[in-house]
């Protein structure tokens, strides 16, 4: 097993404390890797039975890569230290994988609930607005790429490693679980969704940190459209490295920003409504009318990713069409 973690040594602990009644030493062994920052203190009691990596900001990708360098094991699980096991979790993965047929495993994940939830907790927890949905049952036909979140996943090691591993890429946030999973089933690998192999994800989204987090996304599309252009391709149905790319989204953001501007107010309260303030009908409406807002924040961090500019995000109520639209005279 292969977990991240950055500045989260309660959850990270947690995590641990979870997997290890179902550790058998003799089989298994968990990697840590600590994305910048000091050892989190472990208790001796487990100390024997994990190993922790100490990094400098290097970013999750490349922790997680450099933890699959170190891997010994057949079968490679990602998890991330947010992310706390049932007792059947470890058991469910590995059978998955019993069989001649390399396969990617996906879990179940449900999230932490929040006390004092927000009507934004319920639109996090009851809708795509973060992740996608989950089949509801164990199922072998249908899945691809797009259904691989690293949060709780298995493959073979010997395919990831056939592939080429996890591409090098500091400072980008997102795509590198599909993206891998997309080179191992081009390369022979079928994904099967196993319900027993479940989570759950100990994080609260906030609406600023959705928003941010779409406009990282744009900037990690670009960064694999430029390593992998067949993937971004297959995944987006657009060359995010054509210069008419460019321009439809320049004019998209010009000629959105107004709507985008409303929405954005109108999104960031939802964090302050009580949670039964909308029907469980009308819940499943809020993704779809923030989906102008979620192109333009996507569409912004691919345009400052293809010019060189560094990470600039910020609510639009706190900048201008032209500040994102004008590049900069000194890229950082």
């Amino acid at each position: 097993m292969l977990i991240p973690s950055y500045q989260r040594p309660e959850k990270l602990l947690r995590c641990l404390h979870q997997l290890l009644p179902q550790l058998d030493s003799s089989r298994h062994e968990i990697f840590v890797g600590i994305d910048g920052g000091e050892n989190p203190g472990l208790p001796d009691s487990i100390q024997d039975q994990i190993r922790i990596n100490l990094f400098e900001k290097i970013g999750y990708i490349a922790v997680r890569q450099a933890l699959m360098e170190q891997a010994r094991g057949r079968v490679v699980l990602w998890l991330n230290d947010d992310s706390y096991a049932s007792s059947g979790f470890l058991g469910a993965h590995l059978r998955a994988h019993v069989g001649p047929k390399a396969r990617i495993v996906i879990g179940r994940t449900s999230w932490k609930p929040v006390q004092q939830p927000t009507l934004f907790d319920r639109v996090v927890h009851e809708t795509d607005l973060v992740f996608f949905g989950q089949p509801q049952a164990a199922q072998s036909t249908g899945l691809g790429f797009r259904d691989c979140y690293g949060l709780n996943m298995s493959f073979p090691r010997s395919l990831a490693e056939q592939v080429g591993g996890v591409p090098d890429m500091p400072d980008v946030y997102g795509y590198d679980d599909i993206e891998l999973a997309y080179r191992m089933i081009h390369n022979g690998a079928d994904v099967i969704f196993e319900p027993g192999a479940e989570i759950v994800h100990d994080h609260r989204y906030d609406p600023v940190s959705v928003h941010r987090r779409e406009y990282l996304l744009g900037r990690a599309a670009f960064a694999y459209a430029q390593v992998n252009p067949q993937f971004t391709q297959d995944l987006l149905g657009i060359d995010l490295c054509s210069t008419d790319t460019a321009s439809r989204f320049e004019m998209a953001i010009e000629l959105s920003w107004r709507d985008a501007l409303r929405i954005e107010k109108r999104f960031l309260a939802l964090d302050l409504l009580p949670p039964d303030s909308v029907s469980a009908d009308l819940i499943q409406m809020i993704p779809e009318h923030w989906v102008l807002l979620k192109r333009l924040l996507w569409r912004w961090g691919v345009l400052d990713a293809a010019r060189g500019i560094g990470p600039r995000w910020s609510l639009l109520r706190e900048t201008s069409p032209e500040s994102v639209l004008k590049p900069i005279a000194n890229p950082v």
